[in-house]
């Protein structure tokens, strides 16, 4: 279940990706996802709020809602999570954004993931 902020994100950001042209043309990624521009997508965090910390980021080889780690939510970065996998700053991919994303980045769909 989305909160109304969640929803009215979305809402947005679909509104901003029907008047681009693209939401109504061959050029619709058939993922169903948005571009990065849509999103507002930069590769660097937004204080401490990064694609890896998000409930919509898929690292490599891995499902959404992990987050950087995996989904070793272990004690600290060096314990068992971050450092472990050896490809800790590869880029995944996202649920709701197209193309390579990088951990590091954020957009304004970011969505905390919940402990």
């Amino acid at each position: 279940m989305l909160s109304r902020r969640s929803w009215f994100g979305l809402v947005t950001v679909a509104g901003a990706y029907a008047l681009t042209g693209r939401g109504s043309s061959a050029e619709t990624p058939p993922t169903g996802r948005v571009g990065t521009e849509v999103a507002k997508y930069q590769d660097r965090p937004n204080n401490m709020q990064m694609c890896g910390m998000c409930k919509f980021y898929i690292p490599p080889g891995g499902k959404a809602g992990t987050g950087m780690m995996g989904g070793q939510m272990g004690p600290g970065m060096m314990g068992q999570g971050m450092m472990r996998g050896g490809n800790m700053m590869a880029a995944g991919t996202c649920q709701v954004v197209e193309g390579g994303i990088s951990p590091m980045g954020w957009c304004v769909l970011y969505q905390a993931i919940k402990t």
